[in-house]
């Protein structure tokens, strides 16, 4: 995998056809002219409030290499032309991601995602890429794996979410996971997709777009779903203690337990310990769903407990403050009914 795209490629994977080849390199991607880096292919989308297609000379004057556009524009910045940008930028992604060599981990699910993508990417060092911020819809997914880099990259940490029916199937299949985290089931998003029994079939199709051989990582609970029971097979479960037994067999079920030593949080997975802070029990959880995608894709027991030993949760969530000679646990990022239940445990 290079650091530039050939335009030969591009115009094969978006299906498309350039107006003019491009003669500066094409090194990455970009929607907004006010972000864009020089080499970017500025992709024109087309929105109710502006189209993208206006602004080929902003993106030119930003030192765009060319742009991906839905119809030619009389400007002479070179111009691949395609069906729908949108979907072209998927397709080049796609590409892109099946170029790449190492390990791809995708992280889904109602609440915990970007801190789990978070301490996934604590846990595999600087030679992982993850997702920026919280860049996880149908237009971010794309744009962050087009910044996988094989030279720089060893792993990527891919977070997906949706707000309505369909959207995570679309990106589950661009991003074609070697491990996929789902972190929970819960009723978020249901103005969109309409009950929960919607969003764990919108979950799964992570799980389903698995690349062969590929595994999910997942609360036993899950596999109550109907949905995620069917997949049991490439499952790795974990049952925490106290908690009920699976109706359906899993590939693996992890036991875990969670204790408390000298105020800090251990983890128990199947007899192994690692010392956490003081999370809540759905960091813990979610910290166990990293800790067993981690092993997966090559990190060792000795490893992950040195990089748990510096880690701490992301600002806003789970953190404690002393003020004024009281404690007060900070836990405010996103919060949904399911965190705030979890974060008052």
């Amino acid at each position: 995998m290079t650091t530039s795209f050939a335009p030969t490629d591009l115009a094969a994977w978006a299906q498309g056809t350039w107006t003019t080849s491009p003669v500066a390199a094409v090194t990455g991607f970009g929607t907004d002219t006010r972000a864009l880096r020089t080499g970017d292919a500025f992709v024109a989308l087309k929105t109710a409030r502006r189209d993208g297609h206006d602004f080929l000379s902003d993106a030119r004057a930003q030192g765009a290499a060319c742009a991906v556009v839905a119809h030619p524009v009389a400007d002479p910045l070179p111009q691949l032309v395609v069906a729908d940008p949108q979907t072209g930028l998927r397709r080049i992604a796609a590409a892109w991601r099946q170029r790449f060599p190492g390990p791809v981990i995708g992280v889904t699910g109602s609440v915990g995602k970007t801190s789990t993508k978070d301490l996934l990417g604590a846990l595999l060092g600087p030679t992982a890429f993850i997702t920026e911020a919280n860049l996880n819809n149908l237009l971010g997914v794309p744009l962050m794996l087009l910044r996988l880099r094989s030279d720089r990259h060893r792993f990527a940490v891919i977070e997906a979410g949706m707000s309505v029916p369909g959207e995570l199937g679309i990106s589950a299949a661009v991003i074609r996971p070697d491990v996929a985290i789902v972190t929970a089931v819960a009723p978020v998003h249901l103005e969109g997709v309409g009950s929960l029994a919607a969003v764990a079939r919108e979950k799964a199709t992570l799980v389903e777009a698995l690349a062969a051989g590929g595994r999910a990582v997942l609360p036993a609970s899950l596999l109550a779903w109907p949905e995620f029971a069917a997949l049991a097979d490439r499952c790795l479960a974990v049952r925490f203690a106290g908690e009920a037994h699976p109706s359906v067999r899993p590939a693996r079920l992890v036991e875990a337990v969670l204790g408390l030593s000298e105020g800090r949080r251990t983890l128990s997975l199947d007899g192994e310990v690692f010392q956490l802070g003081p999370v809540s029990d759905g960091l813990a959880s979610n910290a166990a769903l990293a800790v067993i995608a981690a092993r997966e894709v090559g990190l060792t027991a000795d490893a992950l407990r040195t990089a748990l030993a510096s880690w701490s949760p992301p600002l806003g969530r789970g953190s404690l403050h002393a003020l004024s000679g009281q404690t007060f646990y900070l836990d405010c990022y996103n919060s949904s009914p399911a965190s705030l239940l979890d974060a008052a445990h």
